[in-house]
């Protein structure tokens, strides 16, 4: 039976290892938390993340190489982390826009609920301040990452973290506020009922004063011939 041998390359020492060990617990207890959110959110595995997590891993494979020198593990190393971080920054990337295109889609059902009754008006107060300061965030996290390009790209999916948190907040905040908003959705709909109702009342007492004046001219043209 033939002896498999352990691939090593004794460049790795200490202190590469323990970068390995970093970047692993980063995608534990980062990435993948974060990915199950993502599949959860889209019921799919986004190709643009796998692509990331296969390059990470590939990175790190290659530091264990037998011609790896110093300089090629600290190289593949740094792009290790690139890819991990990227990964991670698609994440907030993705769940940024479900949470856009949550919003718009509250916005078009909402469209003919007056929101400043709810809460006599707190609610749409705090709303619009919630919805502002998420759009800020990810103005600034796209500022960030068109500036930063492939540097910095630590603070630039902190920035999406932080977008990603204020869109949750604002969602967050009108999930809370769901029973008033609909309340005040049965109120604009039974006013509108009302004057629907008056309306037509109004067309049918005009039809017959105008039918009354015909009556009573076509009378008094009689009467003169």
């Amino acid at each position: 039976m033939p002896i498999r041998r352990r691939l090593t390359n004794k460049t790795m020492d200490s202190q590469y290892t323990q970068e390995i060990v970093r970047l692993f617990r980063q995608y534990y207890f980062v990435l993948k938390p974060l990915l199950t959110v993502v599949e959860a959110t889209y019921e799919e595995f986004p190709v643009q993340i796998h692509n990331e997590i296969r390059s990470f891993t590939d990175r790190i494979a290659l530091c264990y190489g037998r011609g790896a020198g110093e300089n090629e593990i600290a190289e593949h190393l740094r792009d290790a982390s690139s890819h991990i971080n990227r990964a991670i920054l698609d994440c907030y990337k993705f769940l940024n826009v479900y949470s856009h295109d949550s919003i718009k889609q509250f916005e078009f059902e909402t469209r003919y609920v007056d929101l400043t009754l709810v809460s006599d008006g707190d609610f749409y107060r705090e709303y619009l301040n919630l919805k502002s300061k998420a759009v800020r965030a990810v103005k600034l996290a796209k500022d960030s990452e068109n500036e930063r390009k492939n540097d910095g790209i630590d603070a630039t999916y902190e920035l999406y973290q932080a977008a990603n948190n204020a869109y949750t907040e604002l969602r967050n905040y009108i999930d809370e506020n769901m029973p008033k908003i609909d309340l005040a959705g049965k109120r604009y709909r039974k006013i509108r009922r009302m004057n629907y109702a008056g309306t037509a009342l109004s067309w049918v007492i005009s039809g017959v004063i105008g039918a009354v004046i015909a009556i009573v001219i076509g009378w008094f043209i009689n009467v003169k011939a």
